[in-house]
Order: C-alpha cells, then sequence, then structure tokens
C-alpha cells in the first residue's frame, strides 16, 4: 500500500463523500417508502406472495448495504476533517487546491498567493500532504 496514493484519493473523493452524506438517507427513505407500499400490496393479496417476498429482501439488502456505506463514510470524512483541522492554513489551502477543489491555473495561483515558484509549491504540498496524513490517523513525528 502506498500511503501518498491512498491519501490523495481520500482527499480527491472528499467531496463525493460529503455529496453522499446528503444522498444516500435519500435513497434509504425511498427505499422505506417502497417497503411500505409492497407491505400494504402484500396484505392486499394483489401479488404473489413469493414475488413479494423477492423484492422486500432485496430491498432489505440494499438499505442495509446503503448504511453501512453511509458509517463508513462518515468515518472517512471524519478522519479527513481531524487531519484538515490539525495542519496549517497554508498547508490545508495548498491540500485543497491540489485535490479537493482543484480551480483552473490552480499552480500558478498558489505560486502567486505564496510568492515563489513552482518547485517550492510542489515541495510544501508533499510536506502538507505529510503532515496531513500524520494528523488524519494521529500520528506523531519520529524525526
Amino acid at each position: 500500500m502506498n500511503w501518498k496514493k491512498e491519501t490523495e484519493n481520500e482527499l480527491r473523493d472528499y467531496k463525493k463523500k460529503q455529496d453522499a452524506l446528503g444522498n444516500i438517507p435519500e435513497i434509504v427513505a425511498r427505499i422505506d417508502y417502497e417497503l411500505m407500499l409492497i407491505k400494504s400490496q402484500q396484505n392486499a393479496g394483489s401479488i404473489s406472495h413469493y414475488k413479494l417476498d423477492d423484492v422486500i429482501l432485496d430491498n432489505i439488502i440494499k438499505k442495509s448495504e446503503l448504511e453501512r456505506n453511509l458509517s463508513l463514510i462518515h468515518e472517512r470524512i471524519d478522519l479527513i476533517e481531524r487531519g484538515l483541522d490539525n495542519i496549517s492554513y497554508d498547508e490545508r489551502r495548498i491540500l485543497q487546491d491540489f485535490y479537493v477543489d482543484r480551480p483552473a491555473d490552480y499552480i500558478l495561483k498558489l505560486c502567486a498567493e505564496f510568492g515563489c515558484e513552482k518547485s517550492s509549491i510542489y515541495s510544501r504540498k508533499d510536506t502538507a500532504l505529510r503532515n496531513f496524513t500524520m494528523a488524519m490517523y494521529n500520528v506523531k513525528c519520529y524525526r
């Protein structure tokens, strides 16, 4: 496992994970509503019990998977936010532009903001990524 690639991917997926926090509960609510409708059809006896049982089981499993994914997403977001909250403002700005927001010409904008060359920005990014990862997992520096 490559810690750098894993951390970069965590930061790149951060916004998607935040979006999922809103989307997954909506999907779960929709599944609950469908289950309620299916159970009312089952009570009315309008459809075969075997078909309804299959649909109910499919929906229960889908809901369970979504709820488990939501729990994992919460854990990952908490880790990411712990990392971001425990690095300097400058490090956070660099990581957000490199991985989270990725605006057009982000390198040039960072160079102008920090008054340095590209090589310095890349060096700062590497340091920020290391510090972020250590803060994310609450690892103390052993140097």
